[in-house]
C-alpha cells in the first residue's frame, strides 16, 4: 500500500557507545585524584586530632584521650608484703639466762660486755674488809663457762671491761678515783699492757669501736675533754674541750660504726629551759655533724644507722627518754627511766627495778624481767641485753638476754 510507510528504512539502529583510551584514562584519573584526597584528609585529620592535641596539651600535664576512648582503669596499687613480726610470738621474760660463776668468794658482778658469743664482766670480793672488784671473767655462753682471766691488777678495781677480736681495755682504777686506762692485745696473752692514758680523777666509762676508743674526763678541778684513742697507733687525741663547769663533761659518749656521739650546748628557749645538741663526728673522715632535738640531751647513742637515743635529765625520777630517727621528729619511749643502753635493734632500759626493751623495727616495749624480779641494768652489746638481778639483796646474781633478730 502506498501509504504504508516501511519503517525499517528510517528506524535508526543504536549501538552501545564505547570507550575510547582517552576516556579510560580520564576516568581512572579521577579515581585516583579522589582517593589520594581521601588518603590526605585522613592523615591530616590524623595528625591535627590524635598528635597535636596531646602534645599542646602535654605541656599542661593534661592526659588527652580521644571521646571514643573510655578512660583506662587505673592499675590498682600492689599492696606491700607486710614484713614478718619476729617478735610476735616471743615471750620475752623467758630469754633471761643466769651466768653460773663457780668460785664461791665473788659476791659481787659488774660491767658486763658482750662481744659475739663471749662476754667479759669483773667479780667482786671482800678485801680488808672492803668490797673490790678485783677479778676479769670471760664467759663463754655456748658452753656456759667462766673463766678468770690472768691479767693483773695494779690498783683497786677493774672497772668497764671492753673487747673485740684484737683488744682488751679496761679501768684500772684506784678506790678514791683515778687510775690508768690499759689496753692487752689478746695474741699477747695479757703480758704486755698498754698505757692508754693516767687518769687523775674519776672513773671514767670506756666505749670500743673497732681499734678506736672514746671516753670522756676531767682533767683539771672543774674541765673535762673527750678523748679518742687509736689504739693500733696509741695516739690520742681531745675531740672536744667542754666549758668550766658544763653539764655536758659529765655525760658519757658513745661510739659505734666508727660513728662518735656525745651531747654540747645548743640554746635557751624562751621559757628559760636549756636545749642541746647531738654532735656526731665520722672517726675516719672526720665528718662532723649535730642535730638539735630541741631538748636538753644527756647520754646520747646511736645504733650506728642515723638512730639516736638519750636522757632529758641525769638519771632524775622524772627522766625522759627519747628517741629519732632519720631526723625524725624526737619521740617519748618513757618517763621515769634511771638508765639506758643501745644496740643495733633495739633501745634497753630501767625504770623503777624493771628492765624494759624498746623494740625500734616494730616500735613496741616489752618487759624482760618477771614482776617478781627487782633489776639493775648494766649494759647492751652484740645483741645481748645484761642485767644484775638484786631480788635476793645478799647477792648479786648476772643475767642476760639474747634478743632474737
Amino acid at each position: 500500500m502506498k501509504g504504508r510507510i516501511n519503517s525499517g528504512k528510517y528506524r535508526k539502529k543504536y549501538k552501545p557507545k564505547s570507550f575510547s583510551r582517552s576516556s579510560y584514562r580520564s576516568y581512572s584519573g579521577s579515581k585516583l585524584t579522589i582517593i589520594i584526597a581521601l588518603s590526605l584528609f585522613v592523615f591530616v585529620f590524623s595528625i591535627v586530632y590524635f598528635v597535636l592535641p596531646p602534645l599542646l596539651l602535654q605541656k599542661f600535664d593534661i592526659v588527652f584521650v580521644p571521646p571514643y576512648l573510655k578512660e583506662p582503669t587505673p592499675t590498682p596499687t600492689v599492696a606491700p608484703t607486710p614484713t614478718p613480726d619476729l617478735y610476735k610470738d616471743i615471750n620475752f621474760s623467758e630469754l633471761q639466762q643466769e651466768v653460773a660463776v663457780a668460785a664461791s668468794q665473788y659476791s659481787w658482778f659488774g660491767d658486763p660486755y658482750f662481744y659475739e658469743k663471749s662476754l667479759m664482766f669483773t667479780g667482786g670480793e671482800l678485801v680488808s674488809g672492803s668490797a673490790r672488784m678485783t677479778t676479769l671473767f670471760k664467759y663463754d655462753t655456748e658452753t656456759n663457762r667462766a673463766q678468770r682471766q690472768s691479767v693483773k691488777l695494779n690498783n683497786s678495781h677493774f672497772l668497764y671491761p671492753v673487747f673485740n677480736d684484737t683488744f682488751i681495755v679496761y679501768l684500772d682504777a684506784k678506790n678514791d678515783g683515778g687510775g690508768e686506762i690499759i689496753a692487752h692485745k689478746f695474741s699477747d696473752n695479757y703480758q704486755n699492757p698498754i698505757l692508754v692514758k693516767t687518769v687523775y680523777t674519776g672513773q671514767p666509762m670506756l666505749f670500743l669501736d673497732g681499734n678506736y676508743l672514746a671516753w670522756t674526763e676531767r682533767t683539771g678541778s672543774n674541765m673535762d675533754k673527750l678523748f679518742v684513742c687509736d689504739l693500733t697507733t696509741q695516739e690520742t687525741v681531745a675531740v672536744q674541750m667542754f666549758e668550766r663547769g658544763s653539764y655536758y663533761g659529765t655525760s658519757k659518749p658513745y661510739i659505734k660504726n666508727s660513728l662518735l656521739v656525745w651531747a654540747d650546748a645548743d640554746g635557751e628557749t624562751a621559757s628559760g629551759a636549756i636545749t642541746s645538741q647531738i654532735c656526731v663526728m665520722d672517726i675516719k673522715t672526720g665528718k662532723l655533724t649535730t642535730h638539735k632535738p630541741n631538748t636538753y640531751v644527756h647520754d646520747p647513742k646511736t645504733n650506728g644507722n642515723e638512730i639516736f637515743a638519750w636522757l632529758d635529765g641525769n638519771h632524775g625520777p622524772a627522766t625522759k627518754l627519747y628517741f629519732m630517727k632519720d631526723q625524725a621528729t624526737p619521740k617519748i619511749i618513757d618517763e621515769g627511766v634511771v638508765d639506758f643502753y643501745m644496740d643495733e635493734d633495739f633501745i634497753t632500759y630501767q625504770k623503777n627495778e624493771s628492765i624494759f626493751l624498746y623494740l625500734i623495727s616494730t616500735g613496741k616495749t616489752v618487759e624482760l624481767t618477771t614482776k617478781t624480779q627487782y633489776a639493775q641494768i648494766c649494759g647492751a652489746s652484740a645483741g645481748i641485753v645484761a642485767w644484775i638481778d638484786v631480788t635476793r639483796r645478799d647477792v648479786d646474781v648476772l643475767k642476760y638476754a639474747y634478743i632474737p633478730r
